[in-house]
C-alpha cells in the first residue's frame, strides 16, 4: 500500500512529499484440512474444516470464503459462510466437499491455497481480499 504524505508549516511553506510503502498484513489467518475422506473411484469426498482468525484490528461481519479456480480442495467453487468475528476471535467451519479423483491425489495436495475473502468492516464497507490459507495435517 502506498501512502503519500505532505507536511505544511504554519507559514504555508510545503516540505517535499514523501512516498511510504507499508506492507499490510492479511486481516485473517486461514487454515484448512480435509478429514473423513472416502472415495468411490471417481470422486473423493469428505469434510473440509476451515479455521479463520480475525487479526484485522476490528470487528467484521458477513465473512465468506471461497477458493476460486481449479484446485484440489473443493471442485465446485463453493462459498463457505464464516459469519461475524470480533477482533482476535477465531471460528471453525465444516463444509462437505467433493473432488474428482485425479485432483484428490494426496501427493498433489497443495500446502497453501489462495482464498477469496469477502466481508464487511466495522464502518459498513464491503471488502474483498485474497488470503493465503495453509493446509494443516489431519
Amino acid at each position: 500500500m502506498r501512502r503519500q504524505a505532505t507536511h505544511s508549516l504554519i507559514f504555508g511553506l510545503t516540505l517535499a512529499a514523501t512516498s511510504v510503502t507499508a506492507l499490510a498484513e492479511d486481516p485473517f489467518h486461514l487454515s484448512y484440512r480435509q478429514q473423513d475422506l472416502s472415495s468411490d473411484g471417481l470422486t473423493q469426498s469428505g469434510v473440509l474444516l476451515v479455521t479463520v482468525v480475525n487479526v484485522s484490528g476490528e470487528d467484521v461481519q458477513d465473512i465468506m470464503a471461497s477458493v476460486p479456480g481449479p484446485n484440489n480442495v473443493t471442485s465446485d467453487n463453493r462459498t463457505i459462510l464464516v459469519g461475524d468475528l470480533a477482533e482476535g476471535a477465531q471460528t471453525e467451519v465444516l463444509d462437505e466437499f467433493h473432488v474428482p479423483q485425479e485432483l484428490a491425489d494426496p501427493d498433489a495436495t497443495e500446502e497453501s491455497i489462495t482464498w477469496q475473502m469477502e466481508y464487511t468492516n466495522s464502518i459498513g464497507e464491503p471488502l474483498s481480499i485474497e488470503v493465503t490459507g495453509e493446509r494443516v495435517p489431519e
